[in-house]
C-alpha cells in the first residue's frame, strides 16, 4: 500500500485507483503500453504459469488494453482460490475502466462478501463508488481502510482522500424508519404488588410493564458551510415521531443543533449547542437546551480514541414535573486488526440532578465491550455489551433505603453487503435491556428492533 499512496498526488486520480490497487496485488511494475503483448492461455496444472499469465493481463490493463484483457480473462479457466480470485478481481476493473460502474461494483462486492480481507478489493470499490457520485459510501470505504492502516502514511494519505470526497457544504437529508421498544417507556414493574412497610400495594396498569411494539420515524436536515480547509459550521434539525398502540405513549421529539467541526489528519472535533421538545400522549412532557463536545484520534496505525460530553438541562412542561440538569461522558479505545473486523473497550458516567426530588437524582458509572466483523456471504455483524449500575441520592419515598438499579443490555445488529434495494442496503438490528432494582417497581426489561435503510455501504 505505501507504493500505491507515494504514487498518488490527487484524489481525482482515484478513478484509476485499480492500477494501484494491483500494486497491492503484488506486480511491482506495469510494462509500457508497446511492450505489453496477449497472454498465452495457461495450463490448469500450471500454479506459476497463471501467475504469469494474470500479470500479463495486468499489464494489458496498464496499457489501456481492456477488450484484450477481458479477452484474455473469459477464454481461460483459473484453478485455486487465488488465482480466480484474482481473475475475477481484474475483470472488476476492466469493467470500471470502460465505464460500466454497475456491473464493476456488483463483481467487486461479490469478491468481497467472500474474502473481505481484501484491501485492494475495497479500494477499487471506493473508487467505483466515487465515480458514480456515491461520495459518503466512498468515504466509509476508505475510513474502514485508515482504521486498518498499518503505518502513518499510509492512514494520513487515506485520511486525506476522506477529506477530499465527503460532502464539505451545503445541504443533505435523512430519512429513518425504526421498531420502537415496548411501551414500558415508563420504566415500568414487572411486578404486579410491591411491599412497602412490609404492606402488599398492587401496582396500577400505568406503572406497569406493558406489551406492544411502537414504530419511529423521521427526518433529519443538515447545512455545512467550509470555513477553511480544515474548519467547517454546521446547523441541522431533526423531526421523529414514535406511535405505539396506546396513544398515552405516542412521542413527538424535535431537535436542534449549531456548530463547528474540525478534522486534521489524525484529530476530528466537533462542538454543538443543542436544543429539543418533546411531547408524550399529545402533550407537551420537556424541552431542553445544552451542548456537547465529541473528539476522535488516532494514536497509532489500528487504533483510535473516541469521546464525547453532552450537559443538558431540561425543563418540564408537564403538570408535577421537575427540571433536571444532566452531563453524560463516554470514552472509548477501538482497535481494527484488519480492514475487516474491529474491537472496542469503553466507559462512561452520567449524572443527573432532578430539582427538589434529591431521591430521583442519581449517579450512573458503566462498562462496554463490542466487536464487528465482516463475513463471508457478504454479512456483516456487531455485537455490543453494556453493564452498569445507578446510585440515587436520597431515601426512595417509603423505603428506608436509596433507590440502586443494576443493568445490562446487548445490542446486535447484521446487513448484507452485497444486497441492496433501490440503492439502499437495510441494517437489522435487535437489543434486550435488563433493570434489576432493589424498588421493585422499576425492576423491567425490554426487547427492541429497528430496521435502518443505508447508502454507506
Amino acid at each position: 500500500m505505501p507504493l500505491f499512496l507515494s504514487a498518488l498526488s490527487d484524489f481525482s486520480r482515484l478513478r484509476f485507483a485499480a492500477a494501484f490497487a494491483l500494486v497491492l496485488a503484488g506486480a511491482a511494475a506495469f510494462l509500457s503500453p508497446a511492450s505489453a503483448q496477449q497472454p498465452a492461455a495457461p495450463t490448469e496444472s500450471g500454479e506459476s504459469e497463471q501467475v504469469r499469465y494474470l500479470t500479463a493481463i495486468e499489464q494489458l490493463i496498464s496499457a489501456r488494453q481492456y477488450d484484450r484483457a477481458e479477452q484474455a480473462i473469459v477464454k481461460s479457466r483459473f484453478v485455486g482460490e487465488e488465482a480466480a480470485f484474482r481473475a475475477a478481481f481484474l475483470l472488476a476493473v476492466i469493467k470500471a475502466r470502460t465505464g460500466n460502474y454497475t456491473d464493476a461494483e456488483q463483481r467487486l462486492r461479490a469478491i468481497l462478501a467472500r474474502r473481505p480481507d481484501l484491501e485492494r478489493v475495497q479500494l477499487e470499490l471506493a473508487s467505483v463508488l466515487n465515480a458514480q457520485g456515491r461520495r459518503e459510501a466512498a468515504a466509509f470505504q476508505l475510513r474502514k481502510l485508515a482504521d486498518a492502516a498499518g503505518n502513518e502514511i499510509t492512514r494520513s494519505e487515506l485520511e486525506r482522500l476522506i477529506d477530499q470526497i465527503q460532502p464539505q457544504g451545503g445541504f443533505s437529508a435523512n430519512m429513518f424508519l425504526t421498531f420502537a421498544p415496548s411501551t414500558n417507556v415508563n420504566n415500568g414493574t414487572q411486578n404486579t404488588t410491591i411491599l412497602i412497610g412490609g404492606v402488599p400495594f398492587t401496582i396500577g396498569k400505568g406503572s406497569m410493564a406493558e406489551s406492544g411494539i411502537g414504530v419511529t420515524g423521521g427526518v433529519s436536515l443538515t447545512y455545512a458551510r467550509p470555513l477553511s480547509e480544515n474548519l467547517t459550521a454546521f446547523v441541522g434539525g431533526s423531526a421523529s415521531y414514535t406511535d405505539y398502540s396506546g396513544k398515552m405513549y405516542d412521542k413527538p421529539v424535535v431537535e436542534l443543533q449549531a456548530g463547528l467541526r474540525y478534522r486534521g489528519l489524525k484529530h476530528f472535533i466537533s462542538a454543538e449547542l443543542l436544543t429539543d421538545r418533546v411531547w408524550i400522549g399529545g402533550n407537551p412532557y420537556s424541552h431542553g437546551i445544552g451542548g456537547r463536545l465529541t473528539g476522535r484520534w488516532n494514536i497509532a496505525p489500528k487504533w483510535l480514541i473516541s469521546a464525547d460530553t453532552t450537559y443538558i438541562t431540561r425543563f418540564s412542561d408537564a403538570a408535577g414535573g421537575a427540571d433536571a440538569d444532566t452531563w453524560r461522558t463516554n470514552i472509548g479505545l477501538r482497535f481494527s486488526p484488519t480492514v475487516s473486523s474491529g474491537y472496542w473497550i469503553g466507559g462512561g458516567f452520567e449524572t443527573e440532578t432532578v430539582k427538589g426530588r434529591p431521591f430521583a437524582s442519581y449517579d450512573e458509572i458503566s462498562g462496554h465491550l463490542g466487536h464487528n466483523r465482516d463475513l463471508a456471504f457478504g454479512l456483516s455483524a456487531s455485537a455490543h455489551i453494556t453493564v452498569g449500575t445507578r446510585r440515587f441520592n436520597a431515601l426512595f419515598p417509603g423505603m428506608a433505603d436509596n433507590r440502586q438499579d443494576d443493568f445490562v443490555e446487548i445490542r446486535t445488529s447484521f446487513l448484507k453487503r452485497d444486497f441492496q434495494i433501490f440503492g439502499v442496503t437495510p441494517r437489522v438490528g435487535i437489543s434486550y435491556f435488563n433493570q434489576k432494582s432493589n424498588v421493585p417497581l422499576h425492576d423491567y426489561d425490554r426487547w427492541s428492533g429497528n430496521i435502518t435503510l443505508t447508502r454507506e455501504f
